[in-house]
């Protein structure tokens, strides 16, 4: 199948908090969770082919308590400690850009 040029293309965004250092440089990790989830999923693989619609994932790798610091941040977050694991609005990708910059 292929798409046509105009058809902007997406990726999935990581961000990964690693309980200690992960030995491998993000690049790296970036190649390991491409090729696994093209691996498992073969909707994910043809995506991903030459003429698919998704770029490599994007991966950030955080600091210890990113999340934690986070939630306390969000409007209830004492009470939800639970980090969403897809967001179809990007609000949720905004929010923890921002706080990379910060």
């Amino acid at each position: 199948m292929q798409y046509p040029n105009a058809m902007p293309r997406g990726c999935y965004v990581v961000f990964v908090e690693p309980e200690s250092d992960p030995g491998a440089d993000p690049s790296t990790l970036i190649n390991v969770l491409d090729a696994e989830l093209c691996r498992i999923n073969k909707v994910y693989a043809r995506l991903r082919a030459e003429n698919g619609t998704l770029d490599e994932p994007e991966l950030h790798l955080v600091t210890k308590g990113f999340f934690d610091t986070w939630l306390d941040a969000r409007p209830g977050g004492s009470l939800q400690r639970k980090v969403p694991r897809v967001d179809g609005t990007g609000r949720v990708l905004n929010e923890l850009l921002s706080r990379l910059q910060t």
